[in-house]
């Protein structure tokens, strides 16, 4: 059915300023709830305390986190962070105003991608449509990481390499700009950057029978341009961190994740179920007929670089579901097409049934966090705040599929509405459910507890099994503990000590010394954490005391 007269106008308008339709689609998802809550563990916190470092000590290049190496990721993310910093201050505010400008990027790249494939049009915005108003990048997006930045590198390096290589002679300026985003996306989180583009790459030339085209002296100065910025990371971490350091990195993370072999065989098919999963809700489309319109080279182009990525992601031993984040680009673009092509007699009631779907999912995701961290009377308080945002979800799911009855006749109207119904019922669901979750997720709690001792001379430790979580909220280094014996150890150093550790190991310790003085008793991570001090007879009393601490 053809589009109505205002449909034409609102399209002309958004086909002649695309750009800033991408920027009012971001902003409208993350403009609310950036300052809704603080960092959380334990990625966000332990990011904050690399750029804690780095603003305090200049490890701008070989990164630390509570003064002790943090080989864990390479630096171009944190340089970008601590840039907004400088704009807009510390805190973690300007930490997600940087994710917001991530996410941007990544969308942006999606655009970039589409328009180069499919030509200009509306089908290029409508990836971007589909791409924002996925379930999984709906939550993932408003978790500070990396994982945008670095795929929006990936997607114009595969739009570079797509270019180069329709060309009857490779476009040698095209692949060497793919090169140069493979060595940003490699320096924005690591090999990985490599993996993918090349990947691609690879299988489009042999699906066009043109392997031999990999031995181009384009292609060889752009792997020298690759070489050269991975010689340049090298040498800089050697020069600031040493040899240890880069001897560490590649140990530990390059060598040690690749061979993870923790999951066994279900965990190298592990991407091969969750691509689905994290495509809901519109991996249901995967089910239907693909319609004639799709383009045949840019489906091609699309259905390698998925390919190459599900295989070259699950060679690696180390899964996580966010490294899926770069290939739900094609997979946007392949699947506006087949919005497309949907009789327009069915788009309001399959979006319709998409947006019921996707409600189920957003409320589903505290339930998920919970299960892995929370303790229920903090979910249940969650949970009831969430009640509002559903039926507002359910109302909206009837307003789109009436609505089809009227104006929104077209695919690219009826995937709009999708787009900010599912922002707006997202961002209500999410603006009350994360600060709930604040005083579980966050450390800030636990370092407010500790310090008014520390503000009096006291040197902090905290027991915990991952290192440098808590440098962030306490602004400052402390000693990481990581067994009981240690903090015998510590404290036969430590004239006056203020520790925090579970509640079984705080009754050994006091078991042990008899002049420890409890500060507060704090809940974190579905765990009681006991404030201690030692020796007693701290000047003034704690700012706040979280809950009522155990017997001994």
């Amino acid at each position: 059915m053809p589009p109505a007269p205002i449909q034409k106008r609102l399209a002309a308008l958004a086909l002649a300023h695309p750009v800033w339709l991408i920027v009012l689609a971001v902003v409208a998802q993350h403009a609310p709830l950036i300052a809704a809550r603080d960092l959380w563990w334990s990625d966000e916190v332990r990011h904050g305390g690399v750029l804690l470092d780095l603003a305090s000590k200049g490890d701008w290049w070989a990164l630390h986190l509570n003064g002790a190496p943090y080989t864990d990721k390479p630096p171009l993310y944190f340089l970008f962070l601590a840039g907004v910093q400088r704009l807009f201050g510390a805190g973690p505010v300007p930490i997600f105003f940087g994710l917001s400008l991530t996410v941007f990027a990544y969308a942006l790249a999606c655009w970039h991608l589409a328009r180069r494939l499919l030509g200009e049009g509306a089908l290029a915005l409508g990836s971007v449509a589909v791409l924002l108003s996925g379930s999984y990048i709906l939550a993932a997006s408003h978790y500070a990481r990396m994982d945008f930045l670095f795929s929006a590198a990936i997607v114009l390096a595969w739009s570079s390499f797509y270019t180069a290589s329709v060309s009857p002679a490779l476009d040698r300026r095209a692949i060497l700009a793919g090169f140069v985003f493979v060595t940003l996306a490699t320096l924005i989180k690591g090999p990985v950057g490599v993996l993918l583009p090349l990947a691609a790459l690879i299988g489009q030339l042999a699906v066009q029978g043109r392997v031999r085209l990999l031995a181009d002296r384009a292609v060889l100065g752009g792997a020298g341009i690759l070489a050269a910025g991975l010689a340049f990371w090298a040498g800089g971490l050697i020069y600031f961190g040493g040899a240890d350091y880069l001897a560490r990195l590649f140990d530990r993370q390059i060598v040690g994740r690749t061979l993870d072999t923790r999951g066994g065989v279900w965990g190298y098919l592990r991407y091969f179920w969750a691509f689905p999963a994290v495509l809901l809700p519109y991996s249901l489309l995967l089910l239907r007929r693909w319609p004639k319109t799709v383009v045949q080279p840019a489906t091609r182009y699309l259905l390698i670089c998925i390919a190459t990525g599900l295989l070259g992601l699950s060679l690696i031993g180390e899964k996580h579901e966010y490294y899926l984040i770069p290939l739900l680009v094609p997979a946007a673009i392949l699947l506006v097409q087949v919005v497309a092509g949907l009789p327009a007699r069915r788009l309001g009631e399959v979006l319709a049934l998409w947006l019921g779907l996707q409600s189920g999912l957003l409320l589903a995701t505290p339930a998920v966090i919970a299960g892995l961290h929370l303790p229920a009377d903090h979910l249940a308080p969650a949970l009831g705040q969430a009640v509002l945002p559903a039926v507002l979800g359910v109302a909206l799911a009837l307003g789109v599929a009436l609505a089809t009855r009227g104006l929104l006749r077209h695919w690219s109207a009826v995937l709009a509405a999708f787009l900010a119904a599912q922002t707006l019922f997202g961002g209500a669901l999410l603006g009350r459910v994360m600060p709930a979750l604040d005083p579980v997720l966050s450390p800030a709690t636990l370092a407010g507890a500790m310090r008014p001792a520390i503000d009096q001379g006291y040197a902090p430790a905290i027991l915990h099994g991952i290192p440098g979580v808590f440098a962030f909220h306490l602004g400052q280094h402390y000693t990481a503990l990581f067994q009981l014996q240690a903090v015998d150890d510590w404290l036969a150093a430590t004239p006056r000590a203020v520790i925090a550790l579970q509640l079984a190991e705080a009754k050994a310790l006091s078991a042990r010394h008899a002049d420890f003085q409890t500060l507060a008793c704090v809940p974190f991570l579905g765990q009681v954490y006991i404030v201690l001090a030692r020796p007693s007879g701290l000047d003034a009393a704690p700012r706040a005391q979280p809950m009522a601490c155990p017997a001994p």
